[in-house]
């Protein structure tokens, strides 16, 4: 991600941190009809969770993932959360206080994009609705740089509808995003790469992963608007 894309982030996600909770809620069930925990819940199974792991929560927001593995796991694990907003992080070092999770889980400031930690840590690594505002393939690079060998890799992100594809869907797109995302608080969403179930399952395949999964939900709304995907794989 450039610096002037990061600040837009940021700035994105500073702004909406004191509501991001509900709203993501109502976004969830409103567009891909699914209710928030229904939807934690689905990316919790390919997590395939076990005591004592040691868990990256990349772009971890205000911590909800991180808690629910936690909570599961009874707080027998080693989580650490990274996200490059302030306030985000604020908003999770409150949530985490309030479980009496703090000797789960740990939180930094830093970019998926540029782990701070070693190679082969991690037994999983978990990105849920953020991986579009990055560079996913750069992302994905250093998800698969920390993984210990067999580990897991688990993203849920905005999908792109097959139909964007197409000539007329190309078209339609780029007009959407010139007319109606020039507004401050859509330039973070029109810079975001959205891709295919089809695109996922081969970047999946292009970066080594074995065993892959993937569940998509379509908008329930507009059948040209973004579903979601949730995809795993483990990579050897």
């Amino acid at each position: 991600m450039m610096k002037d894309e990061e600040e837009l982030v940021t700035e994105h996600f500073a702004g909406w941190a004191s509501t991001y909770e509900e709203d993501i809620a109502k976004m969830v069930e409103r567009d891909w009809g699914v209710k928030y925990e229904d939807f934690v819940k689905l990316i919790m199974e390919p997590c395939k969770l076990r005591l004592c792991m040691r868990i990256l929560d990349a772009a971890t927001g205000t911590g909800l993932i991180s808690i629910s593995i936690a909570r599961m796991l009874s707080g027998n694990c080693k989580i650490l959360g990274i996200d490059i907003t302030d306030a985000m992080l604020d908003k999770a070092k409150a949530n985490i206080r309030a479980e009496s999770l703090g000797d789960a889980i740990s939180l930094k400031k830093a970019s998926a994009e540029n782990i701070p930690s070693d190679d082969n840590t991690y037994d999983l690594v978990v990105c849920s609705l953020a991986l579009h505002h990055m560079n996913v393939r750069r992302a994905l690079r250093e998800f698969v740089r920390v993984l210990k060998p067999g580990g897991r890799i688990v993203v849920a992100d905005v999908c792109a509808p097959e139909g964007w594809r197409t000539l007329y869907g190309k078209v339609g797109v780029a007009i959407y995003r010139f007319l109606f995302m020039r507004k401050k608080e859509s330039k973070a969403e029109a810079k975001s790469e959205l891709y295919t179930r089809k695109e996922w399952e081969a970047m999946v395949a292009e970066f080594g992963g074995t065993e892959s999964q993937s569940n998509e939900f379509f908008n329930k709304n507009n059948e040209w608007a973004p579903g979601v995907i949730i995809t795993s794989w483990i990579q050897n």
